[in-house]
């Protein structure tokens, strides 16, 4: 592959430098494999190589981190690379990294303390109604009246039904997730079958996602902290384009870089583009929720699923560390909405 582009928010290994040649990063694109290596030097190593035997070996300036001031858990950095040979770029935090000759010996410094400057959770935030105002508006209009699927004989659940369905899934979220973390991993088909029982809505009846659906029957906003969407120049990038930064929502204002707004706004983003299609976020939890067993065991996997499958950072796959993170926001956003619904039936 002689071009393309990867953004990843990935994090930092907890022993800088490295004491032993480390995978970062670690993908198949196409017909390509890439890899991102850590040496114990404090070097980067970018290792690129297709089918025909076209080999990329790209070392970059020693990299050291700052952490006297660092007292947060997150080791969070943003990670973007691309390539159009014989051009080669790496940046950490948007800072652009020289290459190994090019630095003469000279380093660069990372600074884990991102200071994102809010303790709030993004829930609790003053302007979280009025981020979220253009999907709490649309929410209502889609799910304010009863919707019947299926057959029309189906009695309607009351909204004390609905919050139970809404409590039990925020647990088995929480369960399938401390599964999955503690090595368990037959359990990621199950939470995203759950992801997508709670998120995923294409615009057809058939799908009514509980989480979208109860806050919006009561005009709820279901805000997030999200990184802005030109994090990554689309004039400056090659396609195909793969957007690891499937960690880039949160609940907690992790990066400066990140604004307030609504869930649907990151499920609607465009991820992954190829020279084949675009996939959205909401795209890669369907894809995984029917893919990876708890819904079908189809013959095939989607290209953009596989992609994600084989990328890997220090501890877990893409598509672990996204519905790992996913779980989190929407338990969060669950207990947040089932609050607000039994305060105003109580009052």
């Amino acid at each position: 592959m002689t071009q393309g582009t990867i953004f990843v928010v990935m994090s930092m290994p907890e022993i800088w430098p490295v004491i032993a040649p480390t995978i970062l990063v670690s993908n198949k694109i196409d017909t390509s494999n890439l890899k991102l290596l850590a040496f114990p030097s404090g070097h980067l190593n970018l290792r690129i190589e297709d089918s025909s035997k076209n080999f990329i070996n790209y070392y970059t300036q020693r990299i050291l981190v700052d952490e006297s001031k660092y007292q947060a858990k997150r080791r969070d950095i943003i990670l973007d690379i691309m390539w159009k040979l014989p051009e080669i770029s790496i940046h950490i935090n948007g800072h652009s990294l020289l290459s190994l000759d090019e630095s003469k010996g000279d380093y660069f410094m990372v600074n884990l303390q991102n200071s994102a400057g809010e303790t709030l959770p993004s829930y609790a935030h003053p302007d979280a109604f009025q981020a979220c105002l253009h999907k709490v508006e649309e929410r209502h209009t889609k799910f304010a009246s009863t919707q019947i699927i299926g057959n029309h004989h189906n009695r309607t659940k009351t909204i004390y039904e609905q919050i139970n369905e809404l409590k039990n899934a925020t647990f088995l979220l929480n369960d399938f997730s401390n599964r999955i973390q503690n090595g368990e991993h037959q359990f990621l088909g199950a939470l995203a079958a759950e992801l997508r029982a709670m998120l995923y809505w294409n615009g057809r009846k058939t799908y009514n996602p509980l989480l979208l659906r109860l806050a919006g029957k009561f005009s709820i906003p279901l805000p997030i902290y999200l990184m802005k969407e030109d994090a990554i120049d689309p004039i400056l990038s090659f396609s195909p384009l793969v957007d690891f930064s499937l960690k880039e929502a949160s609940i907690y204002k992790e990066f400066k870089t990140q604004n307030l707004t609504d869930i649907e706004d990151w499920l609607d983003r465009v991820v992954l583009v190829s020279q084949n299609e675009t996939v959205t976020t909401k795209d890669i939890i369907l894809n995984a929720s029917t893919k990876l067993g708890s819904a079908h065991y189809d013959e095939d996997i989607p290209e953009n699923l596989d992609i994600l499958l084989n990328s890997k950072d220090s501890q877990f796959n893409q598509i672990e560390s996204f519905l790992l993170r996913t779980a989190s926001i929407v338990i969060h956003l669950s207990q947040y909405v089932i609050s607000n619904i039994q305060t105003s039936m109580n009052s």
